[in-house]
């Protein structure tokens, strides 16, 4: 179950909320840093400030002076970076592109202008009111000694110095969170996905009812398609899907043959995925035990059904290693006892940064579906991309009718499966 907020939006509120308070810690600095400066400043203008309070100025209306002063530094800086903000959201917008949901609807309105006005009004208060006291505390006669030599107070020195180390521990805490940001980010790129992307071009188009209102028509729908596919030359390898990796959820119960359920046991679902024989090998998936779907699976009514299982699956519900041979059924209306022929490397169907759950790859003969995903692997060395201008021919002399829709090679498709993280990581 997932709420349609999350479904839209993704769940990256403590992202949200963690960028937040990296933002804060650099605003800390950047004030720290002006702060510096101010009490430098303040350094320099110890004999102006002395002949002032000789000449009568109170300590309330040097501090006054000052943080007026600081205010305005501030409601400047504030301004400048709100027209940044105004000339830099649509570059970054365009930069993040669909790594960031609902990137589109990214636009500046009045909340941020009185968020940053008030930050501002803030920021120049605290980070204005030290150097303030400071510079209207000093000794009249100190203050006209050092400042006639040109030199810093014992005072704002250790000011000054404690800004500074401020601004180093703010500086670390941003440093690491960098480095475990990208630490995180390498590590999942070097997650094994189970299949190679590179060299795959994939696609989707969808069978209408009025054309294709059952299950032969959609076989032999799929039987020439792919078989054309299959014979031109650039092409190493072809298969079709109801579903990509990464591309979503397809989910189903199941019941093991002899092995009943206890009661109150709920054994967790089987990713299901409809499959020609040649996908597995399009993705290139390694096979463990057994051998990979044969034939078309459409062999005759009689013919066993066959089904494919990955590691995951194996090892929970067969530890022993005796997976083969064994005989499942999966709870939807056609459904039948398939025997396990053989056993693959998991694949990372939902997520790179998602464990392997236990999967089902059955014949797609079997359970034909209008929804088809198309995979198709160049030749080594061949563009996938070049493959495309062929591929809607061939799709076009099947059904003139039908169109090949969500193109894109497999590479972009990993690359989009963990683009929020990119997105975060910069």
């Amino acid at each position: 179950m997932t709420s349609l907020d999350e479904k839209v939006v993704g769940n990256v509120r403590g992202t949200l909320w963690l960028l937040l308070g990296a933002v804060g810690f650099v605003l800390l600095a950047a004030c720290s840093s002006v702060a510096n400066l101010l009490l430098a400043r303040m350094a320099a203008r110890g004999r102006e400030v002395s002949i002032r309070a000789a000449l009568g100025a109170s300590r309330g209306r040097l501090v006054a002076q000052f943080l007026t002063e600081s205010l305005v530094l501030s409601l400047a800086g504030g301004v400048l970076g709100m027209l940044l903000a105004l000339w830099g959201t649509d570059a970054l917008v365009a930069l993040v592109g669909e790594a960031l949901p609902r990137a589109s609807q990214v636009r500046l309105d009045a909340r941020p202008l009185v968020f940053t006005m008030g930050v501002s009004l803030l920021t120049g208060v605290l980070f204005g009111l030290g150097p303030a006291l400071h510079g209207s505390r000093e000794d009249l006669s100190v203050a006209m000694r050092e400042g006639s030599r040109g030199t810093e107070g014992q005072g704002s020195g250790r000011m000054r110095a404690g800004l500074v180390v401020g601004q180093v521990a703010v500086a670390l805490v941003l440093l690491v969170g960098a480095g475990l940001f990208t630490k995180s980010f390498l590590a999942l790129r070097a997650v094994d996905a189970g299949f190679t992307p590179e060299g795959v071009l994939t696609g989707k188009l969808v069978l209408p009812s009025a054309r294709y209102p059952d299950a032969a028509h959609k076989v032999a729908f799929q039987r020439e398609l792919l078989g054309r596919l299959q014979s031109l030359p650039g092409v190493e390898a072809v298969g079709v899907t109801n579903l990509l990796p990464l591309g979503g959820r397809s989910d189903s119960s199941f019941d093991i043959e002899g092995r009943p359920q206890a009661p109150g046991e709920v054994w967790p679902a089987v990713e299901f995925r409809a499959v020609s024989p040649g996908y597995l090998r399009t993705l290139r998936v390694t096979p463990r035990q057994g051998h990979l779907l044969e034939g078309d699976g459409t062999e005759g009514p009689d013919a066993p059904w066959q089904v494919v299982i990955n590691k995951t699956f194996a090892d929970l519900y067969w530890p022993q290693g005796d997976a083969l041979g064994q005989r499942l059924k999966l709870h939807w209306d056609a459904a039948q006892w398939t025997t396990v022929v053989g056993i693959v490397d998991d694949v990372r169907e939902w997520g790179l940064d998602t464990p392997a759950r236990p999967a089902a790859y059955y014949p797609a003969a079997k359970v034909p579906t209008p929804f088809l995903s198309l995979a198709v692997r160049a030749k080594s060395g061949g563009s996938p991309e070049a493959l495309r201008t062929a591929i809607e021919a061939e799709l076009r002399a099947v059904d003139g009718n039908l169109a090949l829709y969500a193109v894109a090679p497999l590479t972009r498709l990993v690359d989009e499966s963990i683009s929020s993280r990119r997105c975060r990581r910069c």
